[in-house]
């Protein structure tokens, strides 16, 4: 057999064949009235990193899109809540450190596509229907 010639339905391994690196996309959602900037539809975001926004008590969601897969984070709790900067009691628990433990308390879990769109609303409008049908959604 031909080396040159291949059968019908052969794969052939280009080695000399690169693909560029997948561009790294990161936004980082804040609450209304904490945002550095508005993205182009107007959901308050933070200049920073998602290394950052892990420790940053402002942060509260995070969309990471390498090429076109897009993961989406929001800070929840040791029981699963979503966390509400709203909330009764909430000022400085972003950052608060579990006792016996040492490490956050709320941390950033990957959710569906579908609760995060809903708790970014809720970010930008303040209703909290859109954060109760995002806790739903993760039911």
């Amino acid at each position: 057999m031909n080396p040159k010639k291949t059968e019908p339905h052969t794969h052939i391994i280009h080695h000399d064949k690169t693909d560029p690196p997948a561009e790294r996309i990161e936004n980082i959602y804040t609450i209304t009235g904490k945002q550095d900037y508005s993205d182009s539809d107007k959901y308050p975001c933070l200049d920073m990193d998602s290394e950052t926004a892990q420790e940053s008590p402002n942060a509260y969601a995070i969309e990471i899109t390498i090429g076109k897969h897009t993961k989406y984070y929001v800070k929840r709790g040791k029981y699963g809540r979503i966390f509400n900067p709203l909330g009764m009691f909430m000022e400085g628990m972003a950052t608060k450190r579990l006792g016996h433990a040492g490490r956050l308390e709320w941390k950033f879990q990957e959710i569906s596509e579908r609760a995060f769109n809903f708790y970014k609303e809720f970010l930008k409008t303040r209703n909290v229907a859109y954060l109760n049908n995002a806790e739903r959604e993760l039911l």
